[in-house]
């Protein structure tokens, strides 16, 4: 008979993980990139993610974009800074069925 191997348990939060997990929850850790954490603003009717120094229109939530837009090349945002736009968030413009053109700087 073939001794079976069970791996030892640790205790994280109060649960019981097998170590394989444990040592992938703390190798997450170190993995994981520092970021700025983003924000979004609506300037005029737009939403942009606002990232570090620049931003990127993004889908709006609240209601879908319609007629014709156009992107500027810079939006001053609640700080009072002004951050150039630098690409479309991927889905921009999705499911807007009323949008006739997309003008970009």
């Amino acid at each position: 008979m073939i001794p079976s191997f069970t791996p030892p348990l640790y205790q994280i939060g109060g649960k019981r993980v097998s170590f394989c997990v444990a040592f992938l929850m703390l190798l997450a850790l170190f993995l994981i990139p520092v970021k700025t954490f983003a924000r979004y603003e609506i300037i005029d009717e737009m939403r942009y993610n606002i990232i570090d120094d620049y931003t990127v229109l993004a889908s709006n939530t609240d209601w879908k974009y319609t007629g014709d837009i156009v992107v500027p090349q810079k939006v001053t945002a609640s700080d009072g800074k002004k951050y150039p736009v630098t690409a479309l968030e991927e889905g921009c413009y999705r499911d807007c069925k009323t949008v006739t053109s997309v003008l970009l700087p």
